[in-house]
């Protein structure tokens, strides 16, 4: 199949896989015999064929390059899921506008169509480009950095959680964030430390981020979002009396926040505490 041809997720996971070995400056040559010695030997050729979509990689073979590339299988098997899963979703032609992408987005989004957000969203932001590098436009990296935060909400969403955790320490990782969007990040990474049972991780990140929201300039939702994280860290940490007490000030934080529905689940919380 001509590359043009292929349907883009698997492009992506492609050029994923590629890109974590440059990153650790390997050749198809070295992961060939560096494969034999951790799992499962791959040949270059047959390396090669991944990287281009010409071949889909079994478990054991995404298991050997998890260790060689010093990557969480689970994050490595999700991303190819995604992939796999995008190859089926139809887009609309015109994506190339970031506002129209996003507004396409926010409206799959509230309808419970993450996969077709998440596929919007990435599409777009990879024709705006990283929103990096000196020829970047304030507008393009204000964009990017929106889109980007859509698909880790999509991520979450989809439970694909090793890559919503990584993806949110890579938005971390931006300049000139806003704190609004320092917020959404910090919360999907707490969020999907804790489905992952990273439980000292989201202990610590979200004893830091509390000192944030409880700045004047943070907005008020986030106090309700956070309180409920700290209750669903108190429960996977089987601190029940906490937990308690926690989703009660987030189910009155959303009361005055007039969020019906999210009021609704933490009184299922609570009786559950």
């Amino acid at each position: 199949m001509d590359r043009k041809q292929q349907p883009a997720g698997e492009i992506r996971f492609g050029r994923y896989l590629r890109r974590h070995r440059e990153r650790l400056h390997l050749t198809l040559d070295a992961v060939e015999s560096l494969s034999a010695a951790v799992g499962q030997r791959i040949s270059k050729s047959n390396l090669s064929r991944m990287e281009n979509c010409q071949v889909s990689p079994n478990l054991s073979k995404l298991g050997t390059l998890a260790l060689l590339y010093d990557v969480p299988l689970g994050e490595m098997v999700d991303r190819y899921e995604i992939g796999r899963r995008l190859r089926h979703v139809e887009l609309p032609q015109d994506l190339g506008d970031p506002d129209r992408a996003l507004a396409e987005a926010y409206a799959r989004i509230k309808s419970g169509e993450y996969l077709k957000a998440l596929a919007v969203a990435r599409r777009c932001r990879e024709s705006v480009g990283s929103g990096n590098g000196s020829r970047a436009t304030h507008r393009s990296n204000g964009s990017h950095r929106r889109l980007f935060l859509t698909e880790v909400q999509c991520l979450l969403h989809l439970g694909f959680h090793e890559c919503a955790r990584a993806d949110a320490e890579r938005v971390l990782a931006l300049d000139d964030l806003d704190l609004e969007q320092r917020l959404i990040a910090w919360h999907a990474f707490v969020a999907s430390s804790i489905w992952l049972q990273k439980l000292q991780v989201a202990e610590a990140s979200l004893a830091h981020v509390e000192e944030i929201v409880r700045s004047p300039e943070a907005p008020a939702r986030f106090s309700a979002d956070f309180a409920l994280l700290r209750g669903n860290l108190s429960t996977s940490s089987s601190r029940h009396e906490a937990a308690l007490e926690a989703y009660s000030r987030a189910m009155r934080l959303f009361e005055d926040l007039s969020r019906p529905l999210e009021v609704c689940r933490c009184r299922v919380l609570c009786g559950g505490a």
